[in-house]
């Protein structure tokens, strides 16, 4: 913290010396031989669709960190900065800024379910479940490498509602148990609400396998063993891709270990005792809801896998455009996107597993293709931001922001000549709360004021030369915002430097990590509109004669604090 401390003071004062070098050195911005914010025309619907549609294709398999799916998508950028005269800032002359991260990979998980009935336990199966052998009575839904051996408890549907009498976890202890539920809840049944929504969920997960201590979950997803046949194939193309990322030497966050399993139908029934079948038993439970007690059955479930600690090669994308102002040149602005998203992951209901993350985060990464064209054609023209521009691609945002806390602690220029960093991240939708007021054309802001009023002035005069398309909502733009944006995208690996930033949102949804996440929900008004924005909140900031300074106090105290 001393050290940030030190950092950040020198800084502002740099920032302010640089402010007044500009200034008497350089003089205003220069005179532009045509508007440099009439190459926003190129930024078009037509454009954006057709690019989202590609990158967001299945064709590019969800862009997940570690998959092939995304070094398809990072060939295509780099493309087609090269066909459009942007210029590489990787390594060695390249696009890619190559670095490792440490990942798990399991490439085989084994079942062993062992019958206490009898004096002398009796194995009764013992499979492996991968990537080449999907035939199956069990496969590992998540969790991670974790090894367990317990004795197994059927817990109905696993939920505690005291509101309505239900308890299917009981007084039983459940430490280091199995514990086997079905994983559909009858949460309304012929109208009537037997179980609150609330019990289900995330809820459920942390009161069996944190509050109780379970050393294991086997959820009853199927009632028939066709669509149990379905996932086992479905599951099995997981096998094998790494996970638990994280950069050398700092432990992946958040690396959830418990293994929950998957069992068939079949094996379930003949362990519950169900002899009618699954379908007449889930029929049975939901009529007996509220008296339900859970039982331990006579059984013992051993899982081992077979899981690697490897380098997981990755790489960031960087292309720049040069300044045209012979020394404000030498200062930068960084507009950034994540262009990873989940990949091949859990399939949905109907059996899609590729997370195509079109708004999340295809809508940013789009975005950064848009400022390329416009700001090389203004370039061409004799209109080129005075400022040099660097477009950033990150990966590995979604498993903790890797790729832009490598690039802020490796930056291919010097980090004290990056004046200010314009992050997208979701810029594609409209969230509930707006098209509830019938408000398409907004775009939410975070930075900004509360981080540098200087800043902030930029963005309202590119609102004003953009004739106000949107409204610039505020609703985030609190650094005591109980979802705390500010931090949760890759702006904050330069914020944290006391680099000033604004971060560009259109909101969550329905879809938010899930495989419907598709270009065909894009609202392509709205989106083309904010892409505008951005670019001629790029051109102000880049032919301003002053930097940005960082003069909220608030904001420099919490990155003293806490700078992650």
């Amino acid at each position: 913290m001393y050290l940030l401390k030190n950092y950040l003071t020198v800084a502002i004062i740099l920032i302010a010396g640089a402010s007044c070098s500009s200034t008497n050195e350089a003089g205003s911005a220069r005179e532009q031989p045509s508007d440099p914010h009439s190459f926003a025309s190129l930024i078009s619907e037509d454009f954006l669709r057709e690019q989202l549609y590609t990158f967001a294709g299945d064709a590019f398999e969800g862009r997940g960190t570690g998959q092939a799916g995304i070094e398809i998508s990072a060939d295509y950028v780099a493309d087609f900065y090269r066909e459009h005269g942007v210029l590489p800032l990787g390594d060695e002359g390249s696009y890619f800024q190559h670095f490792n991260l440490a990942s798990f990979v399991t490439n085989s998980v084994t079942a062993e379910l062992t019958s206490t009935a009898q004096d002398e336990p009796v194995t009764v199966y013992s499979e492996s479940f991968s990537a080449a052998s999907t035939a199956t009575d069990f496969y590992r839904l998540s969790g991670g490498g974790q090894d367990f051996e317990g004795n197994v408890v059927f817990a109905g549907f696993g939920i505690t509602d005291e509101s309505r009498s239900v308890d299917h976890l009981g007084e039983m202890d459940l430490t280091d148990k199995w514990v086997m539920v079905y994983s559909d809840i009858p949460f309304v049944v012929d109208g009537d609400t037997l179980v609150n929504p609330d019990a289900g969920g995330w809820q459920r997960v942390r009161e069996i396998l944190f509050n109780r201590a379970a050393g294991g979950l086997i959820l009853i997803r199927n009632l028939d063993e066709d669509s149990h046949t379905q996932d086992v194939e479905d599951f099995a193309r997981l096998m094998g891709i790494p996970s638990g990322f994280s950069l050398p030497g700092n432990p992946p966050r958040g690396r959830f270990s418990v293994p929950i399993m998957s069992i068939s139908p079949q094996r379930a029934a003949s362990m519950i005792g169900a002899e009618s079948g699954l379908e007449a038993h889930y029929a049975s439970l939901t009529s007996s809801i509220n008296t339900f007690e859970p039982v331990v059955l006579d059984y013992r479930l051993a899982v081992t896998s077979e899981t690697v600690q490897q380098d997981t090669p990755v790489k960031n994308i960087v292309g720049l455009i040069e300044g045209s102002h012979p020394e404000l040149k030498n200062e930068y602005i960084v507009i950034s996107a994540h262009y990873d998203h989940l990949g091949l992951s859990t399939p949905d209901a109907a059996g899609d597993f590729i997370y195509n993350g079109a708004d999340d985060n295809g809508s940013g990464s789009v975005n950064l293709l848009a400022q390329a064209r416009a700001l090389m054609a203004a370039r061409e023209a004799g209109a080129g931001p005075d400022r040099s521009i660097i477009l950033l691609h990150v990966t590995a945002e979604e498993v903790g922001l890797l790729g832009s806390r490598y690039y802020s602690d490796n930056p291919t220029v010097p980090i004290g000549q990056i004046i200010a960093n314009i992050n997208t991240d979701m810029i594609g939708r409209v969230d509930d709360t707006m098209a509830a007021e019938g408000v398409e054309d907004y775009v939410y802001i975070i930075g900004a004021e509360i981080i540098s009023s200087d800043l902030n002035d930029r963005l309202m005069e590119a609102s004003e030369i953009r004739g106000n398309a949107l409204d610039l909502n505020m609703r985030f733009n609190d650094l005591d915002d109980r979802n705390q944006f500010y931090r949760r995208s890759d702006h904050w690996n330069f914020g944290r430097l006391g680099i000033p930033f604004i971060f560009f949102f259109s909101g969550v949804h329905a879809d938010y990590h899930q495989p419907g996440d598709s270009p065909d929900k894009i609202t392509y008004g709205p989106y083309t509109k904010r892409v505008q924005l951005i670019y001629s909140t790029v051109i102000q900031l880049a032919n301003h004669p002053e930097v940005p300074v960082v003069d909220s106090q608030e904001f420099i105290r919490r990155t003293e604090v806490s700078p992650r």
